[in-house]
């Protein structure tokens, strides 16, 4: 099942948008990042990894976030997404 949804993010970093995309703590995505389990465009991604247009972040076992576009600034420099998620039911891996 696939959502849009718009988020305000303070970097474009990949620890960043996915804890907000997923709706998790920053902490708790980084550290999925560093066990392997996150991947930006199929690669295994790193916390600090660049996040641009159309890229994918997949966590396995929960699912993608796809960024469809980033829509600007807001007046106190943090940046405004738009993000489409598609999460796994459960019991499928990504």
């Amino acid at each position: 099942m696939a959502k849009t949804r718009q988020v305000i993010v303070p970097s474009l970093r990949a620890d960043v948008v996915g804890a907000r995309g997923f709706g998790v703590s920053r902490n708790l995505f980084a550290r999925a990042a560093k066990e392997g389990k996150v991947r930006l465009n199929g690669l295994v991604a790193e916390p600090k990894s660049a996040i641009q247009t159309g890229d994918v972040l997949s966590v396995a076992g929960v699912g993608r976030l796809v960024v469809q576009a980033i829509l600007g600034e807001t007046k106190k420099g943090n940046y405004r997404l738009e993000l489409e998620l598609i999460k796994l039911p459960p019991g499928q891996n990504s």
